[in-house]
């Protein structure tokens, strides 16, 4: 027998974090978001299935990728040197919702510490500091600005990551 599963029901609210509604249940995704769509008027966003101890579950981006795996691809991205794919989805998760810009800032000034080779290029971490707090800056008032800064960042983030030694253990 099938037990339906609750789902959150988010109102996106521009610039800021979407704002729950209500909690229903239903036997699927699907499913959620048509009753969704019955009971409220306007866009909303349904998210689930909630955890059992009710914390919020992250929703997916604007286009329906999950973001914790762009967040993911992103890093991932920076360690092969792959720009254009880092700058992409760095900029997918940052016009989702300024929560995600701002995960997208905190996580490439971790990416910095973590993975690039800050002896080879002492330059990179000052330029992206500076790039992540200019986009900080920019986005609420021009989020092509804060794109054009986040996505320099990233670039030039991939740019100078470490080459990763694969370690022989024959």
């Amino acid at each position: 027998m099938q037990i339906p599963k609750p789902f959150t029901v988010l109102q996106p609210i521009a610039g800021e974090n979407p704002k729950p509604l209500f909690i229903l249940h239903a036997y699927s995704l699907e499913q959620a978001r048509a009753i969704a769509a019955s009971k409220v008027a306007g866009e909303t966003i349904v998210v689930g299935p909630v955890p059992r101890d009710g914390a919020p579950m992250i929703p997916d981006t604007l286009n329906g990728l999950p973001a914790m795996a762009c967040v993911s691809a992103m890093q991932k991205a920076i360690r092969r040197s792959m720009e254009r794919e880092a700058m992409e989805f760095a900029v997918e998760l940052m016009h989702t919702s300024k929560a995600f810009h701002t995960m997208v800032c905190n996580r490439l000034e971790i990416i910095c510490h973590e993975d690039l080779d800050t002896l080879a290029a002492p330059h990179v971490f000052p330029f992206v500091a500076a790039s992540l707090a200019a986009s900080r800056d920019r986005y609420s008032k021009s989020i092509g600005e804060a794109r054009l800064t986040v996505g320099n960042a990233s670039r030039r983030a991939a740019s100078a990551s470490m080459p990763r030694q694969r370690s022989d253990s024959r």
